[in-house]
């Protein structure tokens, strides 16, 4: 039997090695002890750990059930409360928390020990009739979709539905859709989740009760100070979920004043503990603040480079001028113009349809669409569409990535909506809620726009306005003074095509109208710059074959500079990777097979550097086990295709940076990071043997 711990408090969980806290506790288990030990208010738990959750899964898992009937026992004697007493209730969530990051795949069932007396005497005692329904309501939803009981079949008896609930979560780990997943993303079954059983705070009981999602700096502009959305008597998905009308966090300044500065000092804390942008969920419970979860946020380009500044000239955080010119190397000279939104501008006969907030900076000019359909439609037609919804789905997430804008008449800035679109550079603004959306188009104060009608997204000024009203262009500030920083501390320039001969990397590929529509197939959305980096060229190379696609009609300029194939363009890319796989893929066919191999180990440190933070551990693992066995295969198609020698210098470069401590380089989705490169590479390799994502995904692989 292992000797490995099978259960761990959150308080105790300090004699647990960094390195091995994801193996154990998974991603969200090592970062709930990661708070405890910073001193932050985290509703007390244990963790059952991954051994004893495996053991659950292919043995009887009567250790299992006595360790969390243990930790149930010592949960309730720290918080002074019991399980199912009306007396005293103590209610409790039982969640997964894997070792790499499954959104959406794994069950979790929220509070257990609701039974009727429980709630009827909690409800009273807060004085809110409609406290009890609500969370009877939420316990029977999450309760029935993990166990498959049926609703008049959920037991009264609280220690059956914690024995259920906790049962049902590890054997969630091989639920058909986590199978999945776990196949199509190439991370195996060898591993097990970890199980987390956590006092509930509740946001929904009484008036002194919220919850919410804020960040430590703003992540559209990079501005200090706390931004964010929270509701009055509310849970957890209801902020998220952007299915209700948020209020912004500066409001609880006035509601709840210490809550407030408790917050911004915990905000504080994990901002100096990450060196980075924290994106934080909370709950408020009797005037208590409890937080629930901390994370590394996304950011607009403008942000990333305001926040690199103001953190390498802020004493209080450990980061030099040179680290922070290398977290955006990319983008000092790849996005530092973008659309300038002040309103003080705009012609004077413009009209303001409505205000919202401002969810993603920038301005998007299109056509008003509110179907998703219809919008990826209209994209592989090359019309410039505006998204209308009134809140988004994961499974919107297409029509957010095809649209030029987004607009939603509900939500916050930490909304679903929001965070997609500000991490993919689309102009939004949310929580719209004077505006009406049917098939038809939208209504805003007597006022109706049919489909079709072009409207214009601001998504700096948080305001939707009738026409097309693209703002002047102008150069981000913050941009010129990394610029200046990159020449002080000597750090590389992009270079200029009479440079190439002396400064290129051993790999350099021709800025040829092919090549650059084959980058644009790859990335999506990418500008000059990042086209440069790809092929590593000089920029005003890129630039000259951009405008002639431009001119020619087979790409389109987005906002801030972006650029994307028009669908004759990637028609032609699409027969040119066919032709090429008529002759390589005999030759390489077998190195996709090799590659499959790293890309699983690759998928797993990913996931566990996001979850847990750079350590020397990953970075030596990155350095001497995933590259190092991914540059013989790159080699080997290179023999065939000797472009491919350009992947080993691009891998190298990133990995150069992470030695040097820039380790957003590990997955930067907005610069030439190592996992950038890497799915670059897993794309070609996988049409080069003439198949495509979807055969992978369809034999388990992807």
């Amino acid at each position: 039997m292992s000797t490995e711990p099978v259960r761990v408090s959150f308080a105790a969980a300090s004699d647990i090695e960094t390195e091995r806290r994801i193996a154990l506790l998974g991603g969200k288990g090592a970062a709930l002890v990661r708070m405890v030990e910073l001193g932050l208010p985290v509703p007390p738990g244990f963790v059952l750990t991954t051994v004893a959750c495996r053991e659950a899964l292919v043995g009887d898992g009567s250790r299992f059930e006595a360790e969390l009937f243990a930790g149930l026992s010592e949960l309730e004697a720290t918080v002074g409360r019991r399980l199912a007493d009306p007396a005293s209730p103590l209610l409790v969530s039982v969640r997964s928390s894997g070792p790499v990051s499954m959104p959406g795949m794994m069950d979790t069932v929220l509070d257990i020990g609701a039974t009727d007396a429980v709630l009827a005497a909690m409800g009273e005692r807060a004085g809110d009739e409609r406290f009890a329904p609500d969370v009877r309501n939420r316990f029977i939803r999450s309760y029935t979709a993990a166990t498959s009981v049926p609703e008049v079949d959920v037991p009264a008896d609280s220690a059956t539905q914690l024995r259920s609930a906790a049962r049902a979560v590890v054997a969630s780990w091989m639920s058909d859709r986590a199978q999945t997943f776990r196949r199509v993303e190439d991370l195996g079954d060898e591993a097990c989740t970890a199980v987390i059983v956590q006092a509930m705070v509740l946001g929904n009981l009484g008036p002194a009760a919220g919850t919410g999602v804020v960040f430590s700096r703003d992540p559209s502009t990079g501005a200090p100070g706390l931004v964010g959305d929270f509701l009055v008597g509310a849970q957890g998905d209801d902020v998220a979920g952007g299915t209700h009308a948020t209020r912004p966090v500066r409001e609880m300044r006035d509601l709840w004043p210490s809550m407030a500065e408790e917050l911004e000092a915990a905000a504080t804390v994990l901002e100096r503990d990450l060196a980075d942008l924290v994106e934080i969920e909370f709950t408020i419970e009797a005037g208590s603040l409890w937080l629930l979860q901390a994370r590394r946020a996304t950011r607009s380009a403008a942000a990333a480079m305001r926040i690199a500044v103001d953190m390498a000239e802020d004493p209080a955080f450990p980061l030099t001028r040179a680290e922070a010119v290398g977290r955006v190397r990319d983008l000092i000279d790849g996005s530092p113009r973008g659309p300038d939104g002040d309103p003080d501008d705009d012609p004077t006969d413009v009209e303001v349809l409505a205000f919202g907030l401002a969810a993603s900076p920038g301005r998007a000019v299109g056509a008003v669409c509110t179907s998703v359909d219809d919008v990826l439609a209209s994209a592989r037609r090359g019309d410039a569409v505006v998204l209308f919804r009134r809140d988004t789905a994961p499974a919107d997430v297409a029509g957010i990535a095809a649209a030029e804008g987004l607009v939603t008449t509900r939500g916050g800035i930490a909304s679903h909506a929001a965070v997609v679109a500000r991490g993919w550079g689309v102009p939004a603004v949310v929580g719209v809620a004077s505006l009406e959306i049917d098939a038809s188009g939208i209504r805003v104060d007597g006022r109706s726009l049919a489909v079709g009608e072009v409207v214009t997204v601001d998504g700096d000024g948080g305001r939707v306005l009738r026409g097309a009203h693209p703002a002047a262009v102008r150069e981000a500030a913050d941009a010129r003074v990394l610029r200046a920083w990159r020449a002080d501390v000597g750090g590389p320039t992009p270079p200029a095509a009479s440079e190439l001969a002396s400064s290129a990397p051993l790999v350099v590929e021709s800025a040829t109208p092919e090549a650059c529509e084959r980058v644009l197939a790859l990335k999506g959305v990418a500008t000059a710059a990042a086209i440069a980096a790809a092929l590593g060229c000089a920029i005003d190379d890129v630039e000259e074959t951009v405008a002639g696609l431009l001119a020619a009609g087979e790409i389109d300029e987005l906002a801030g500079g972006g650029l994307r194939l028009r669908p004759a363009g990637t028609a032609q890319v699409d027969r040119r990777y066919a032709l090429a796989a008529v002759r390589l893929a005999p030759r390489i066919s077998h190195l996709l097979v090799d590659f499959r191999g790293v890309n699983g180990r690759f998928a797993r440190l990913v996931t566990q550097w996001q979850a847990s933070g750079p350590s020397p551990d990953l970075v030596a693992r990155l350095r001497d086990e995933i590259h190092a066995e991914i540059e013989p295969i790159i080699e080997a198609v290179a023999v065939d295709e000797a472009r491919f020698a350009r992947y080993r210098d691009r891998l190298s470069a990133a990995l150069g940076a992470i030695d040097d401590g820039d380790v957003e380089m590990v997955a930067d989705p907005l610069r030439d990071s190592y996992h950038t490169v890497w799915f670059e590479l897993h794309e070609e390799l996988i049409r080069l043997s003439g198949r495509t994502r979807a055969d992978e995904a369809a034999a388990g692989r992807a």
